[in-house]
């Protein structure tokens, strides 16, 4: 079986950056993601810089856990399925992830969130 990644903050040094939520179970966020800004700095700067940008710092003001539109998920989950390694090659070494770790963040993100919507689950967001 394959080790599971995770790309979420939390090494030294490496504290912020945005967790994906599915729907709270008993009061619990059960299903998550985390993405670190090691990773996701980039991501947004390959493909969605201005709008995820707008958004991000929508979500960071509104200082809680926010739900994001279906349309904004479904807009994010394809253009991480759309990254390639050109996309990325300027902007990794930049923020200290390699062009290789940035595109299996991008692809596991994307399914996580495909998955939630082909499950019709709410998504929310929570900026670290």
């Amino acid at each position: 079986m394959a080790e599971e990644i995770d790309f979420g903050p939390g090494s030294y040094g490496d504290y912020s950056g945005v967790e994906f939520l599915g729907p709270p179970t008993n009061g619990f966020w059960l299903t998550r993601f985390g993405v670190s800004d090691v990773y996701l700095v980039p991501l947004l700067t390959a493909r969605l810089a201005a709008k995820w940008d707008s958004l991000r710092q929508s979500w960071e003001d509104a200082g809680k856990t926010v739900e994001v539109s279906r349309e904004d998920i479904s807009e994010i989950a394809q253009a991480l399925s759309e990254i390639t390694a050109a996309d990325l090659a300027a902007v990794c070494d930049e923020a200290g992830c390699s062009v290789h770790q940035c595109l299996l963040c991008a692809a596991s993100l994307s399914k996580f969130l495909k998955d939630r919507l082909q499950n019709n689950e709410p998504i929310f967001v929570d900026v670290i």
